[in-house]
């Protein structure tokens, strides 16, 4: 079950990433099946010729959200690390917001590993990305 609501986990990234104070990221839900968490896509920083969300924006999503998966699962802990991350792109992602579906896959003692699906905000069936995310958390213990 999830240690922090879509509300206390909004705020405790704006609290440890003043990179999310814009709203630029947004957990949308928390329940015990995984979370949903927005990225928006509307600048051109994160756009490629042909007006589709590069690969850079999609990544950085599925990071913030496994962290964010991680993050509901244990409660907050500022104290873990991306060990790998792994993404395949599926198609191309619609301008706009980018919604990623995260679920955790293993939680031990000293790793973590989720699974994100990313979709455009449009099409919420077909997914445009998919990532495995391990995370390293040296400050946890337990199985």
């Amino acid at each position: 079950m999830p240690r922090m609501s879509a509300a206390e986990m909004n705020r405790f990234l704006v609290e440890h990433f003043p990179l999310l104070k814009d709203g630029l990221i947004v957990v949308e839900e928390i329940d015990a099946k995984g979370t949903c968490t927005r990225m928006e896509s509307t600048s051109l920083e994160h756009m490629r010729p042909g007006d589709v969300v590069n690969g850079p924006a999609m990544m950085t999503l599925a990071d913030v959200a496994a962290y964010i998966e991680i993050q509901a699962r244990i409660g907050p802990e500022v104290n873990c690390f991306t060990q790998s991350l792994n993404i395949n792109f599926l198609r191309p992602a619609e301008p706009g917001a980018i919604v990623a579906r995260t679920r955790m896959v293993r939680l031990g003692g000293r790793a973590a590993v989720a699974a994100v699906e990313i979709f455009s905000q449009g099409n919420q069936r077909d997914a445009v990305a998919f990532a495995t995310v391990t995370y390293v958390m040296p400050g946890q213990r337990g199985s």
